[in-house]
């Protein structure tokens, strides 16, 4: 459970320093630990090295002998390193300094720089290892003409790697984290230069952890391998109500394209049975597109046939184009209030809530099931109020309303937030724009209802909503990469959702991977498992 959790950058020195302890041999053997690790990432993010020029540029602190481990392992995995020092080789101190003594067993060419210009033209890869942690603040006066050099490479089209974090403000196209994420490297306003994100499992003793973090208490990176459980299965002996029955309530006029494509992420997620309550002006169109589901005058329907049809749906999702009339909203709160199932809301069904939020809190009495809300940050502060940066701020404040108020919450943005009721917190970094455009989040919507009718006990609302979250994702960048960033429409998304299910059962099941025999468990890009430290970790 400590892997996946996000830390801050003081919170990390403290751990590794306390890991270290002082002792050099432990402190190598982490530095072995992080230098291999990171060179499986960029493997795996690169692709198998065939005699690739890489040059690890490697300062004088623990950073730069992280890089010269990670050279000795490129050369292993078939790269063609070279070195090239900030600093003369003997001001590497204490586990830096056996990690030079090592890495000149390897001949690999290395030289100092001596302030001299650079040329670049051969090389595929440049690895920053010059400060890493220790880069706070305007890098000194001296390397500045080495960082203009690197981010001129950089924009020349040569793959540029950071170790734990970028030096100055070079713009790295992929950096490795040692132990944890940081806030700094996912929150928009500090982690523009870092790039695409790779972690490299340290290990660090659990009783070390349980000394500066609480599992319950600290934020985490949305692993899914814990929701595995959760991906709905087939029953060859059931029918359509035993695969999930739902009402998506979507599509006021001239908005029936919401109720569309919010009923196509439900049906390709694998829901049994789907009917659809939209405006009547839209059911033409919505029927005509979705013609499994069965048309529901859910506007029209009196007390009697209100709880007739709650006791046919396992779930409802409220919301996506309904408009803002004033019996439509009215009619929203009531069923908010009243649904004893799950239920997703999201868009105009929030907005039904604008200056009236406290309606939306469940009492302790309530006789209704999980709510599940997913506004954008408009939405959200519309309804709470502003939201203040940083990213870690607003995780707090997100996290109190979802406990405050009963509720499950998913605030929607590049790295979107997932708040329980019971304090849980997870975090999801989109790795592309590929949602960055309309519709997307009425297919979430659809996911979420479809999950939701499988899982009915309110405690699975959050282990549901984080797995839809997952797949909306994972969906989106299959079909990106397979039509295009550009040119796929949100309409696509849900004819990959059947893919990124099998996506994740291979990639987390599969034990005979080769990556997965090569270098270890991943985790969502954590890497680890190299060296056992049990036999240096009880030496003095």
């Amino acid at each position: 459970m400590y892997k996946s959790m996000i830390i801050s950058d003081s919170q990390m020195r403290s751990i590794d320093k306390l890991a270290r302890s002082g002792n050099n041999d432990l402190g190598f053997a982490y530095m072995q630990k992080a230098g291999a690790g990171a060179a499986g990432v960029l493997q795996y993010k690169w692709g198998a090295f065939d005699e690739d020029e890489v040059i690890v540029i490697c300062g004088k602190g623990n950073n730069g002998g992280d890089g010269l481990v990670m050279a000795q392992a490129l050369k292993e995995l078939g790269a063609n390193p070279e070195v090239l020092l900030v600093s003369h080789p003997e001001n590497f101190k204490n586990e830096a300094q056996l990690a030079w003594l090592e890495f000149l067993e390897s001949q690999i060419p290395w030289k100092s720089w001596n302030g001299e210009s650079l040329e670049w033209e051969e090389s595929d890869i440049i690895v920053d290892a010059i400060l890493g942690l220790g880069s706070v603040g305007e890098p000194q006066e001296d390397i500045k003409p080495l960082l203009n050099s690197i981010h001129e490479a950089s924009d020349n089209g040569i793959y540029l790697v950071a170790l734990d974090a970028p030096t100055g403000n070079l713009n790295a196209d992929l950096t490795v984290l040692f132990g944890f994420t940081r806030w700094s490297a996912i929150d928009p306003l500090s982690s523009q230069y870092f790039g695409e994100l790779g972690l490299v499992n340290l290990e660090y003793p659990e009783a070390i952890l349980r000394g500066f973090l609480g599992v319950n208490e600290t934020p985490h990176l949305l692993d899914s391998q814990w929701y595995l459980p959760f991906i709905p299965s087939r029953d060859a002996l059931g029918d359509k109500r035993s695969h999930g029955t739902g009402l998506l309530i979507a599509g006021g006029e001239n908005m029936g394209g919401a109720a569309v494509l919010a009923g196509f992420g439900a049906l390709r997620l694998g829901i049994g049975y789907l009917k659809i309550g939209c405006a009547s002006t839209e059911r033409l169109l919505v029927q005509s597109q979705l013609i499994e589901a069965p048309y529901i005058d859910w506007l029209a329907l009196d007390y009697g046939g209100t709880q007739k049809i709650w006791t046919e749906v396992d779930a409802i999702a409220m919301g996506p184009g309904l408009g803002l009339d004033t019996n439509v909203q009215e009619k929203v709160i009531h069923w908010y209030q009243n649904f004893p199932g799950t239920m997703v809301l999201d868009a105009d069904g929030l907005n039904a809530f604008k200056g009236r939020s406290e309606l939306l809190k469940l009492g302790s009495n309530t006789r209704t099931g999980a709510r599940i809300l997913t506004p954008h940050r408009g939405e959200f502060e519309r309804l709470f109020g502003p939201l203040d940066e940083p990213l870690e701020s607003i995780v707090k404040r997100v996290s109190s309303i979802a406990q405050d108020y009963g509720i499950e919450i998913l605030l929607k943005g590049p790295v979107s937030i997932l708040a329980s009721s019971r304090g849980e917190v997870v975090l999801y970094k989109q790795a592309s724009s590929a949602l960055a455009r309309a519709g997307t989040g009425e297919i979430l919507t659809g996911i979420l209802l479809a999950l939701s009718t499988r899982w009915l006990a309110p405690e699975f609302a959050f282990p549901s909503l984080a797995l839809g979250v997952w797949l909306h994702g994972m969906a989106a960048d299959l079909a990106k990469d397979d039509l295009s960033e550009i040119s796929m429409r949100s309409s696509e998304i849900p004819n990959y959702l059947g893919q990124a299910v099998e996506y994740l059962l291979d990639q987390v099941l599969d034990e005979n991977d080769d990556f997965m025999d090569r270098f270890g468990d991943i985790e969502d890009d954590s890497f680890g498992g190299f060296d056992d430290l049990d036999d240096i970790e009880d030496s003095d």
